[in-house]
């Protein structure tokens, strides 16, 4: 998660689910070298990597990411294109991905980029 989505896990307290900068979340250190968030609504903390599939992970970013492209060109959301290490978003992976922005705010791996700006 990054600090803009963050948000207060407490689901009693009136900010749940607001993203950091709308709800009273404020940057609070660390913690076993994860960087904290406070909520100043209801006192919870919470760490950057909460509701993420990297939570609680003691790996490099790099090896996460690695599963999870690979996860998505099992499942056919994204495909290589030519020779080098870019993976681009088929048109299935696209409908995917527009549905779930509209569902919720969703993070994208900076790395995949649509069919059309590989032709531009």
């Amino acid at each position: 998660m990054e600090w803009e989505t963050l948000y207060c896990p407490n689901k009693r307290c009136r900010y749940y689910g607001l993203p950091f900068r709308q709800g009273k979340m404020v940057k609070n250190g660390s913690s076993y070298g994860q960087p904290q968030a406070l909520c100043k609504g209801c006192g919870s903390s919470v760490a950057l990597s909460y509701a993420t599939a990297y939570c609680d992970l003691e790996s490099d970013w790099t090896i996460f990411e690695t599963a999870v492209r690979a996860g998505l060109r099992v499942h056919h959301l994204i495909k290589k294109v030519g020779q080098r290490y870019k993976y681009y978003l088929t048109d299935f992976g696209r409908q995917i991905v527009t549905m779930a922005l509209k569902l919720r705010e969703m993070v994208v791996i900076p790395g995949l980029t649509s069919e059309a700006q590989v032709q531009a």
